[in-house]
């Protein structure tokens, strides 16, 4: 069966950014884009279960919703801030949601 597994990315974004490749002078943050739902038999229970122990880790959550078939409930319940989930309609609008973020997640 083909879909999106939120929570594998969310956990390879995770392991990546607590890792031993991580600098802790920078600041740790996902942005997770899906276009979709999660899929599988771990569900959305799993999925809300990693988003709270990436948010642990002091790591920024920002999450898109890319078309019209996404599930937003679960999008803004990851995203760190309620101001941290953003719809995306269509690929079109992913870079001037990319230029909003940028001015929130600050780089070093």
């Amino acid at each position: 069966k083909s879909g999106t597994r939120i929570d594998l990315g969310l956990e390879a974004a995770e392991a990546e950014l607590i890792g031993p490749r991580h600098r802790s002078q920078n600041n740790r943050s996902i942005v997770l884009v899906t276009d979709g739902r999660q899929v599988g038999p771990p569900g959305n229970d799993v999925v809300i279960a990693v988003g709270d122990r990436v948010r642990g880790h002091d790591i920024n959550v920002v999450t898109i919703g890319l078309g019209a078939d996404v599930d937003e409930a679960l999008l803004q319940r990851l995203a760190s801030q309620p101001e941290y989930y953003f719809p995306a309609p269509d690929a079109e609008d992913l870079l001037d949601l990319y230029r909003r973020i940028a001015r929130f997640i600050p780089c070093p």
